[in-house]
């Protein structure tokens, strides 16, 4: 607050609805320190970001002041006791300013610099991959087709890339192309789908509920040479280890 630094003492009477008259005896700019603690009478000019000098309680904004450079008339006093931030106010020796898990955002980057936190240890947000697979399903572009009661829409690649805490905690996500059930992959998806299981963490929707049609990656598919998701068997709507 860009004001007067002052004593509530000496400024009783604007409570009342009386001016009082303070002598200037200082300007504290920000970064820079008062030459003195400030005595009875006295006022001293202060810029927000500045200390406060020793013995001021209260800084009066300079709007309710006649904005003087030698004598300063005080003439509202609803600051009193107001606009100082005691040394610990925000956080204290030992006090926990975020925990394990917190996403950094802004906001907390501002408050780790504050107290002099260069270095955090962090884990690389993922990025999820929604895989539909299903003969009878196509893209949206491709509605003419549910229209003439050939296909359905793959509704889940939509629905699951639509959630918030998915969308702003994954990251940039993507939809793969939507993969046919079969006992092996087409040769024309698994470029599409290698280069996904390499990027991305992979959202399986879709499966034989039998388990008689498998969808990629399966047991001996050339894509289970992928080494992030090596061994990994979907089956019946779920993934599990094999």
């Amino acid at each position: 607050m860009d004001g007067y630094a002052v004593r509530s003492a000496d400024i009783t009477p604007v409570m009342t609805g009386e001016p009082v008259q303070l002598r200037v005896v200082a300007t504290i700019a920000a970064g820079e320190f008062a030459p003195r603690g400030l005595k009875r009478g006295e006022a001293m000019l202060i810029m927000t970001g500045a200390p406060v000098p020793d013995g001021a309680d209260s800084v009066i904004r300079k709007e309710d002041t006649d904005g003087g450079s030698q004598k300063v008339e005080i003439r509202d006093a609803r600051d009193v006791w107001k606009n100082i931030r005691g040394a610990g106010e925000d956080y204290q020796r030992g006090a926990v300013l975020a925990k394990r898990g917190t996403p950094i955002k802004p906001a907390l980057l501002g408050v780790l610099a504050s107290t002099g936190v260069a270095k955090v240890e962090l884990f690389r947000r993922p990025r999820v991959a929604i895989i539909s697979s299903g003969n009878e399903l196509v893209d949206i572009d491709e509605f003419d087709q549910v229209v003439a009661a050939r296909r359905i829409v793959s509704t889940n690649s939509y629905t699951l890339e639509a959630p918030p805490t998915a969308r702003h905690r994954s990251g940039k996500n993507s939809i793969a192309p939507l993969i046919p059930i079969s006992f092996s992959p087409p040769p024309e998806y698994q470029s599409a789908i290698s280069i996904t299981l390499a990027t991305y963490f992979p959202l399986w929707a879709g499966s034989s509920v039998s388990g008689r049609c498998r969808c990629a990656p399966v047991r001996r598919s050339p894509l289970v040479c992928s080494r992030a998701y090596r061994g990994w068997d979907c089956r019946a709507t779920r993934f599990r280890r094999w």
